[in-house]
């Protein structure tokens, strides 16, 4: 049986501040009840209830712990709220730059209650119960990978990405507070390495979505889908018709019965040749033909050739 940590008994349980407003919320029902009658107050109640059932599942889904504790006394978790923006309230802190390293620890499936049954001996519990500033949110909207970026653009730090020695297991569970502490003790020893090299750090430590969480809404979204597609109206598929074989045989006949050769087009040039152009051509060697050549020579009238001889 695992013992609660220290650290986390001491912060209380974020439970006991919605217990102990309850009361109030009942003396409003009794006083609303003397002015108004049974029956709609009992419609009123169920839908406040509903109200806020749908309240807490929408404030606690995707939400995951955050733990963060420093090596020296600072007013970056001291002036940081308890409440589900605290990440976005670490990072626009001025002093958050001013830390030699930032430690972004994040362990997928981690939930509160694996934080609150560690073993107070553990050297995870060590550590917070001897940080000299600490602060502990069991519900951030928003995870410890995605300020990595943020933080180093803005402190124009450089990143160094370290993978433990375990990576994303799927828990069994029966043995996954057992894999958490796991976690812890090698994370615990990591940090002492960190310490030694930068003696003022800031350690931040959350949970992310398992991978089996993922693959699980993922398969609940296709599921949705199959089933919407199964529900709506289905569309009749075309049929298709195998065109019988004699469609398919080669024509019987000569040249003329197999392929198009009298088309428009053919006919028309055959025409225009016929008709056109070898009437054109006809005409043309016609008048070439009449026409005499000047180079034939005739001798000059009164000459004679025996008078011109004699002479």
């Amino acid at each position: 049986m695992m013992v609660k940590s220290k650290q986390w008994e001491d912060r209380g349980n974020p439970w006991d501040s919605i217990t102990a407003s309850q009361p109030a919320a009942r003396g409003v029902f009794r006083l609303f009840a003397d002015n108004d009658d049974h029956r709609r107050l009992m419609m009123l109640r169920a839908l406040l209830t509903a109200a806020l059932l749908i309240a807490a599942a929408s404030a606690f889904s995707d939400t995951h712990p955050i733990v963060a504790w420093s090596s020296h006394k600072t007013n970056v978790l001291d002036g940081a709220p308890r409440t589900g923006d605290i990440l976005d309230q670490l990072l626009a802190s001025d002093e958050i730059c001013s830390f030699d390293a930032v430690v972004l620890a994040e362990q997928p499936g981690l939930h509160a209650s694996d934080l609150r049954k560690l073993a107070p001996s553990s050297q995870f519990a060590t550590f917070l119960n001897q940080a000299p500033a600490s602060v502990q949110v069991p519900f951030a909207r928003r995870s410890v990978h995605a300020l990595a970026d943020s933080l180093a653009t803005r402190c124009g730090a450089r990143t160094l990405g370290v993978v433990l020695g375990m990576s994303d297991p799927v828990f069994d569970p029966s043995s996954k507070h057992a894999a958490v502490d796991a976690h812890c003790q090698t994370l615990s020893s990591e940090l002492a390495t960190v310490a030694a090299a930068a003696p003022r750090h800031l350690v931040i430590y959350g949970g992310s979505p398992s991978s089996e969480s993922i693959i699980t809404r993922r398969q609940l979204s296709v599921s949705s889908i199959d089933e919407t597609v199964i529900e709506s109206p289905t569309i009749p598929a075309p049929v298709l018709q195998q065109a019988p074989a004699a469609a398919f045989a080669s024509p019987t006949g000569g040249i003329f019965a197999r392929y198009q050769l009298l088309t428009p087009g053919l006919i028309t040039a055959l025409l225009i040749a016929f008709f056109v152009l070898l009437p054109a051509l006809l005409f043309s060697i016609s008048a070439l033909s009449a026409i005499q050549s000047p180079l034939r020579v005739e001798a000059p009238k009164g000459y004679s050739a025996e008078g011109k001889k004699n002479q």
